[in-house]
């Protein structure tokens, strides 16, 4: 008896792992075949590569709260039909919810129901092994009478969380520690008499700081006049800047205009696009605007549109920023005039805002009968990979749902132009994806396949393959950066360690593949304490997970070397053309000095020989190996030696 249990189990256990991404776009991985209709997936990485998918589930009448996470290639973790996280009573009809995951790959969700009789915002923290670390029944965030809806959260560098939600005509906010501190007694409030504080958005930045946006909206639901501003806030949840930053007044926004896409500029900024009819003439344009670190506008106040036709309508924009070329991308649904042959565009943006593509964009998709809708961009190696959506030839039981790859020029890369990650006869709604990981997105969304609605996922690579590549697991570093003090920018953090220079995203998270072996790590960022961290064995197809945390220094920064320390300085910095790098050593050794791009290849060796204890000085005239002048940009210097490596950011500007 006791055999065939044991041969019970381990059935049960190889069908939990045995489903992987599908190859096969007309047979993407489905969720469970639990039979409930599921509804508004969420989905979001882990540092270590693993994908967690939450959902709605229709149960005995019931809106269950259920989240499943796979594996890299595809395993599922839990049971089949997921672990059940809420089986509180819910409202009969749905709002938007959230779902991310933080530094140490739990997912934290956040969500309404009405278990109390009241609508109001719950948030729970699920560990990898299904442990419920805030306790079973969550946090609660409210208990009132309000009506409270749309909770929104992000993972803040500090591993905190941010909750943001509607109630009523107000906005809420509420801040909670990783161990589960709830930090406001009352949540804080976003009031202003006349006026109904909407749709909140959090973008975080360093230092358990972030940026909130929300709407202003004022008259009745139909003919709302809807204006767009952002706040940041530190840590102890104080303004930052003097006054919000405005995105838009011109009131052309319409109440069904809700959530922005944005995204990070990776130095305390971020871009975000929206479209409007702000002449009040039926006629919709995109707009898209970069806000700066300090709260300042880069483009024309309220905005700037990405094409002159005005003979065409423009609606649903996706935007994505590469902080390597400081180029911005947009790409949006566009119509004729009375929406009945659709299309796509896109355009891509320099730093100043001057249009790089032509006045009008580029055409991915001509107008037509299909139906497409931006879903997702991202920026991978300087190119822009993008998803839509849409229904065939206007048929809403026969949809796509495709991706596309565009160079710097707006030319296709993958051969075909698209490639879909679904073509199976159903509709697809509220499709939700991952940004790039480990070379891979993955995506989730409803779809009318299979009866009832059920959710299905779905990979996709760099090189617009499906499924699982032959070297599925890449042997490389991944981690979270934490600054403890000071005002730096965690992404002015460099990492050395090889050959390698790694700066980290804008949430403190870093990943480079890298070959196995053992590496010394060095962190370092001016002002703060450099951490250094000998014998880091990688193995092979191992993602190593490495968190460091760097201490803020007091007192002034002297760019004169220290004679009792191994540094290295630069001055001036920024330059133009040249810069004098200064660095201390503490005995006679043999050294490295070579500078490196922010894409990690090697430019110009300046140092490569045995130099005496002592102060040295050397001059970079901002020319390569082969004598050419580099371009306007971030370099780095990176002074190695026997005994450890230092890394110092410098910028180019012409």
């Amino acid at each position: 008896m006791k055999k065939v249990v044991l041969i019970v189990i381990l059935i049960f256990l190889i069908g939990i792992l045995s489903a992987q991404w599908s190859e096969d776009p007309g047979a993407n991985l489905r969720l469970t075949n639990s039979g409930y209709e599921e509804v508004i997936p969420k989905i979001d990485y882990s540092p270590n590569g693993d994908v967690w998918v939450s959902w709605f589930s229709s149960e005995a009448g019931n809106y269950n709260v259920r989240l499943q996470h796979y594996n890299f290639n595809g395993e599922a973790q839990f049971a089949p039909e997921g672990l059940l996280v809420s089986n509180n009573t819910q409202m009969s009809w749905l709002t938007d919810w959230d779902m991310k995951v933080d530094f140490q790959n739990n997912a934290v969700l956040s969500f309404l129901d009405i278990r109390n009789g009241n609508q109001d915002i719950y948030v729970y923290k699920i560990s990898p092994d299904g442990s419920f670390v805030w306790g079973e029944n969550g946090i609660a965030l409210s208990n009132d009478a309000l009506e409270d809806y749309t909770p929104t959260l992000a993972i803040t560098d500090q591993n905190s969380v941010i909750v943001a939600w509607m109630a009523g005509t107000d906005i809420k906010l509420q801040k909670i520690l990783a161990d589960g501190t709830v930090v406001l007694p009352q949540a804080m409030l976003f009031n202003e008499t006349g006026y109904s504080h909407t749709w909140p958005q959090i973008l975080v930045q360093e230092n358990d700081s972030f940026i909130l946006k929300y709407a202003k909206d004022s008259g009745p639901f139909y003919a709302v006049l809807r204006k767009v501003y952002a706040q940041k806030f530190d840590s102890q949840l104080n303004a930052v800047w003097t006054n919000p930053t405005t995105i838009t007044e011109m009131g052309g926004i319409s109440s069904w205009t809700q959530i922005f896409s944005t995204d990070s500029d990776g130095n305390g900024g971020f871009i975000i696009c929206w479209y409007e009819d702000r002449d009040a003439n039926q006629m919709r344009n995109v707009y898209i605007q970069h806000v700066l670190a300090d709260g300042s506008v880069a483009f024309t106040q309220n905005g700037i549109e990405p094409t002159t036709v005005t003979s065409h309508q423009h609606f649903y924009p996706v935007c994505a920023y590469d902080p390597q070329s400081n180029v911005s991308y947009i790409f949006w649904s566009e119509t004729d005039a009375d929406q009945n042959l659709r299309g796509l565009s896109a355009q891509a943006f320099n730093a100043e805002g001057v249009k790089l593509w032509g006045d009008n964009g580029i055409s991915i998709i001509s107008l037509g009968n299909q139906s497409p809708m931006p879903s997702k961009a991202d920026v991978v190696n300087n190119q822009l990979i993008a998803l839509y959506s849409g229904a065939l030839n206007g048929s809403v039981s026969d949809a796509e749902y495709k991706a596309f790859k565009l160079n710097t020029d707006g030319e296709f890369v993958w051969d075909g132009d698209f490639v879909a990650l679904n073509n199976a006869s159903g509709n697809i709604i509220h499709e939700e994806a991952t940004s790039f990981l480990n070379n891979q997105l993955v995506a989730a969304w409803e779809d009318t396949r299979s009866t009832p609605t059920s959710i299905y996922v779905q990979n996709i690579h760099i090189d617009g393959t499906l499924g699982n590549q032959q070297v599925s697991t890449p042997t490389g570093i991944s981690g979270h950066v934490t600054l403890n003090g000071g005002a730096g920018l965690v992404t002015n953090v460099t990492i050395a360690l090889g050959d390698s220079l790694i700066t980290p995203l804008s949430d403190g998270s870093y990943y480079q593949e890298i070959p196995a072996g053992i590496y010394s790590v060095t962190a370092s960022l001016e002002g703060y304490g450099t951490v250094t961290i000998e014998n880091v064995q990688i193995d092979s197809a191992q993602v190593r997970v490495l968190d460091i945390v760097l201490q803020a220094v007091t007192g002034n920064i002297d760019n004169t070397p220290n004679m009792t320390k191994f540094c290295l300085n630069n001055y001036p910095n920024p330059f133009n053309p040249e810069t004098t790098i200064s660095f201390n050593l503490l005995q006679n050794e043999r050294v490295k000095l070579e500078i490196y791009n922010v894409k990690g290849q090697l430019i110009k060796t300046l140092i490569n020989d045995k130099r005496n204890a002592g102060n040295h000085r050397i001059n970079w005239d901002g020319k390569n190996n082969s004598g050419k002048m580099v371009t306007s940009g971030i370099y780095y210097s990176r002074l190695k030696t026997s005994q450890t490596t230092l890394v110092k950011k410098m910028l180019l500007i012409k």
